[in-house]
């Protein structure tokens, strides 16, 4: 990874922090939406079928936009939930529990999940648009259930941080990405991160004014984790990519470059 253009996204992120978390933009609802996920979500799944669905509504709502764009996922799950409560109940019951196992576990249960809802909208909903998950979603309520051992992949962020930074290594496409190889990006980007004397003391400030709101309401995010979801994609939502010189190359650029860089690690 460039350790320069880093040091710059830092920059970027300290000189607008105060910005990205005033009363207009408010990103620190991401601290507050995963303090509350995980208490509503096993509320939900402890309750009786009848209400499930009433209960699972509530824990989409409050992840407001984090999950949900044009095609709503959530509420399709919502949606799947009011017919086979115990179906969906199950489907996130085995996503949760493998949370923090080896990689291969996770990637074989976010599939399975994904199969399962997929199997659910052709079946209420055939033909429409609307209510798909992907790989953007799963990795969502993964995180947001257990954000010490997961990260959110939403592929437009990562794909320009990535470049930006200079990791070229390849995270797949569409419902097959390579979450292992992802997952090393960020944990390089958290190393980085806490090494940042600057950036974790900003970092800490958001537990001490917390913009009119108790910071008692954010999670704690000892990891980083959130932190480092944030710094992507506020990088692509602020342009926090501003004065650094970078290029996006193709697919089979990016695995010469990629290859060319492992080469000289070798050597």
């Amino acid at each position: 990874m460039n350790a320069n253009h880093i040091q710059q996204i830092f920059k970027h992120y300290i000189d607008e922090f105060e910005k990205l978390n005033n009363s207009e933009h408010k990103e620190y609802y991401k601290w507050q939406i995963v303090k509350s996920f995980r208490t509503m979500m096993d509320e939900a799944l402890r309750s009786e079928n009848s209400e499930f669905a009433f209960k699972l509504l509530k824990v989409k709502k409050l992840t407001c936009n984090l999950v949900d764009n044009y095609t709503q996922p959530f509420q399709g799950i919502v949606y799947f939930a009011e017919s086979e409560p115990e179906t969906v109940k199950t489907m996130f019951k085995n996503l949760f529990v493998n949370s923090d196992k080896e990689m291969v576990q996770r990637e074989a249960a976010i599939v399975t999940f994904l199969k399962k809802s997929h199997e659910l909208r052709d079946k209420y909903f055939p033909g429409s648009y609307l209510y798909k998950d992907d790989m953007h979603s799963v990795t969502t309520y993964l995180f947001l259930y257990d954000p010490d051992h997961n990260y959110i992949f939403k592929s437009s962020n990562a794909r320009v941080f990535a470049d930006c930074i200079e990791f070229y290594d390849d995270f797949g496409m569409g419902d097959h990405v390579k979450l292992k190889t992802y997952y090393r990006m960020c944990d390089e980007l958290v190393k980085a991160m806490k090494a940042d004397t600057a950036l974790m003391a900003t970092d800490s400030s958001r537990f001490e004014n917390g913009w009119g709101v108790d910071p008692v309401t954010f999670y704690p995010d000892t990891e980083k984790h959130i932190l480092a979801f944030d710094i992507i994609y506020c990088c692509s939502t602020y342009n926090l990519f501003k004065g650094i010189t970078y290029v996006r190359p193709k697919t089979k650029e990016r695995q010469l470059m990629q290859e060319k860089k492992e080469k000289a690690q070798e050597l």
